[in-house]
């Protein structure tokens, strides 16, 4: 028996007209956003607008510390890291009953020497510093048999500490001093290499009027004062 197969058409594939199709994206919510969107004309390179020079902080004006007003500060605080009760502290002057408060007019002095000095170093170094010594009044400086003319004695005109860093050479101290401070006198005092960098302390004072003398030396137990400091 015959079969008969039945031929397989082709698709034809449906060419749309142009313009239905330009109908139909006319209907399409993405071509109508599209069309609501400006056209962008191309643009040229930007030319970069140059930058205004900084100018440049304004110096800091140094302080007068001779006309400064003493002014009473919170809890006697004279910077971040010191406070007045620091410099007036002895173990001599606790055990004898001798007043050890410094006079109001001498305050100008320790502030310059906490702010130009102390506060300074202490920065430099990241570590406490131990005031040994600060103000004594006369009293006391007889008692410990000190010289009659130690700016230990705070007047308006001067100011002085003997201090020490834990942890730090303290020869490497008084030279950091010597180099990057304005100081009257610097002394590094009783330093032994041989006891190690914490031995000895150093001494530091400054001047409120006139110029400083930026005097250093070094002094040793049984042998006196020697002009400038031990070498590193």
């Amino acid at each position: 028996m015959a079969t008969t197969k039945k031929k397989q058409g082709t698709k034809k594939k449906v060419r749309r007209n142009p313009r239905a199709r330009r109908a139909a994206a006319k209907k399409s919510p993405k071509a109508r956003a599209s069309a609501r969107r400006p056209e962008r004309k191309p643009q040229g390179r930007r030319r970069a607008t140059p930058r205004a020079a900084t100018p440049a902080s304004p110096a800091v004006p140094s302080r007068d510390y001779r006309s400064a007003p003493v002014v009473e500060l919170p809890s006697g605080r004279l910077s971040a890291n010191f406070e007045l009760s620091e410099f007036t502290r002895s173990q001599t002057a606790s055990r004898e009953g001798i007043p050890n408060e410094p006079p109001a007019d001498s305050i100008p002095a320790i502030q310059k020497l906490v702010d130009e000095v102390l506060q300074p170093a202490r920065d430099a170094f990241g570590l406490s510093m131990n005031i040994n010594s600060g103000y004594r009044s006369l009293e006391l400086n007889r008692a410990i048999g000190g010289s009659s003319t130690s700016q230990h004695m705070w007047t308006a005109e001067h100011a002085a500490a003997d201090i020490e860093i834990f942890g730090a050479d303290n020869l490497e101290l008084a030279h950091w001093i010597e180099e990057n401070c304005d100081y009257d006198q610097l002394i590094s005092e009783c330093y032994d290499p041989a006891e190690g960098p914490n031995s000895g302390w150093v001494h530091v004072s400054i001047k409120v009027r006139g110029r400083n003398r930026k005097e250093s030396l070094t002094y040793q137990r049984g042998e006196g004062y020697t002009p400038g400091l031990p070498p590193l």
